[in-house]
C-alpha cells in the first residue's frame, strides 16, 4: 500500500500552515495519486473491519457453544 502521497500532502499542509498560507495547490497528477492512496487505505480499513466483525462473531459463537474432545487421549 503506497501511502507516500498522503505523507506528501501532510507535509504540504504543515508547510502551508507554518507559513500562514491560505491555500495548498496540487497538480491534477498529485490529486490523482492522493485520491488513489486514500481510496486504497479506506478499502483496506473496510476489509479489516469486516474481518474483525467475522472473527468477533466466530468467537461469540465458540463461547456460547463450546465443544470438547471426549476421546480420552492415547497411552
Amino acid at each position: 500500500m503506497d501511502i507516500q502521497p498522503i505523507r506528501d500532502f501532510q507535509n504540504s499542509y504543515k508547510a502551508a500552515r507554518d507559513s500562514n498560507s491560505r491555500e495548498i495547490r496540487l497538480s491534477v497528477n498529485q490529486a490523482q495519486r492522493l485520491h488513489d492512496s486514500i481510496s486504497e487505505v479506506l478499502a483496506e480499513i473496510v476489509k479489516l473491519q469486516n474481518d474483525t466483525i467475522l472473527l468477533q462473531s466466530q468467537l461469540t459463537d465458540a463461547l456460547k457453544n463450546p465443544t470438547m474432545d471426549w476421546n480420552g487421549g492415547r497411552f
